[in-house]
């Protein structure tokens, strides 16, 4: 039996209103497992959600899809992230399997 994939089908499923809210639920459970951030003068830093609805990934020749990103909104965010990988936690008790970049 041979099966063949409706890319054009799923691509229309990854742009639909129903993945776009699903995206955007699960960057906001990630952002909500982050704890509490303050800079070394006692500021809250922020955490960011962006969520995108033409984001082209991988050259996708369907066109765009659903993404979201989740960000430390201070100029040491990177530095934070790097050293105590909380995105990555927060990330990981949201049910997903995040992999670090190298």
């Amino acid at each position: 039996m041979k099966i063949k994939l409706d890319s054009k089908g799923m691509a229309e499923i990854l742009r639909s209103a129903e993945v776009r809210g699903l995206v955007e639920e699960v960057a906001d459970e990630v952002a909500g497992n982050m704890p509490p951030l303050t800079s070394s003068s006692g500021e809250p830093i922020e955490v960011e959600v962006y969520a995108r609805h033409d984001a082209v990934l991988r050259r996708d020749k369907y066109g765009p899809r659903a993404s979201a990103q989740v960000s430390i909104a201070h100029a040491a965010g990177r530095a934070i992230e790097s050293k105590y990988g909380l995105l990555l936690t927060a990330a990981a008790s949201a049910g997903l399997k995040p992999k670090a970049r190298t």
